[in-house]
């Protein structure tokens, strides 16, 4: 049962988010992150909160139930039907506007998408919305990966200290990377928009439903999410200029710290802890075999092996 306690003081049209998480390095310390994974999904009893003060509550998986309960009170069920880690566990409640929309998948089920962002924000949710769908319809015909709950919740807010997190079923974003108006975006903006979106979206399958064994897996599926998304921009726009892209930014950090005195160690036995295994470039430098496999394999042979 998550409960969240009562919020002492709340500014009229103000939200507030809970995000109930282990963190990285959180998730390291509590050892392999499998032993979670394989007690099997669960149907979590719900959160509760104040209708007024949270009138949305959210969390992973498929909407369950909802209802009304004494005092002004309420809560909302969910149902994950599928493993994970305890660091994809996320719960939000609070006032929030939402941009909505649905995907057709190749099966032929429908997906219910949304975006909740601050209030009044959601006419800038519009390309973030286009990019979701995007992306989605990318990975069923390069992957075969057909997205697998029946909902596909982001949530977008100012104050997030990262740049996004691919909780299941319910990303969380720092709304930099949602939000974009026509009038004062730059065509950075928009691709960076674009690709952080996908990247975290691919995570549900490499990374969510595969997950690490433990951190020291990370660049695994960082590596493999960042080789997708990379893939995905270069059909989307130039593939010639995202490769220029990748190699600069290789050279511009990876390189340097590997001939400096932070250069670590690439087996876990040479690490004594997770942070000193993981370069800057770790999410860049494993697309190399990636792509090499994706190269030789041609894209169907690459399908069939996932």
């Amino acid at each position: 049962m998550v409960i969240p306690l009562r919020t002492a003081v709340i500014e009229p049209q103000a939200f507030y988010l809970v995000r109930l998480i282990f963190e990285q390095q959180e998730a390291a310390m509590a050892g392999d992150m499998r032993h979670g994974a394989n007690a099997g999904a669960q149907r979590l009893p719900g959160e509760i909160d104040e209708r007024d003060e949270a009138p949305l509550l959210l969390s992973n998986g498929n909407p369950a139930d909802s209802g009304a309960l004494a005092d002004g009170w309420h809560y909302a069920g969910w149902h994950d039907p599928f493993p994970k880690p305890s660091y994809l566990f996320a719960l939000v409640a609070g006032a929030l506007g939402k941009l909505a929309d649905s995907f057709v998948t190749m099966s032929g089920r429908t997906v219910e998408l949304g975006i909740y962002v601050e209030p009044g924000k959601e006419r800038l949710a519009g390309y973030a919305m286009d990019a979701l769908k995007r992306s989605m319809q990318w990975d069923e015909e390069a992957f075969g990966r057909e997205y697998d709950l029946d909902v596909f919740n982001i949530v977008a807010v100012s104050d997030f200290n990262m740049g996004a997190m691919e909780n299941k079923g319910l990303n969380i974003f720092n709304d930099k990377y949602v939000l974009a108006d026509q009038e004062t975006a730059t065509d950075a903006d928009f691709a960076n928009i674009e690709a952080i979106i996908a990247h975290e979206y691919f995570h549900n399958w490499t990374g969510n439903r595969i997950t690490c064994r433990d951190w020291f897996q990370l660049c695994l599926k960082e590596g493999l999410t960042v080789f997708r998304d990379h893939e995905f921009s270069a059909d989307q726009r130039s593939r010639a200029v995202k490769r220029i892209a990748e190699v600069r930014t290789l050279r511009a950090h990876q390189f340097p710290e590997d001939q400096g005195p932070l250069a670590g160690g690439r087996h876990a036995r040479a690490a004594r802890e997770q942070r000193r295994f993981v370069p800057v470039g770790q999410t860049l430098a494993p697309g190399g075999p990636n792509r090499t496999s994706y190269g030789m394999c041609w894209a169907r042979g690459w399908r069939g092996g996932a």
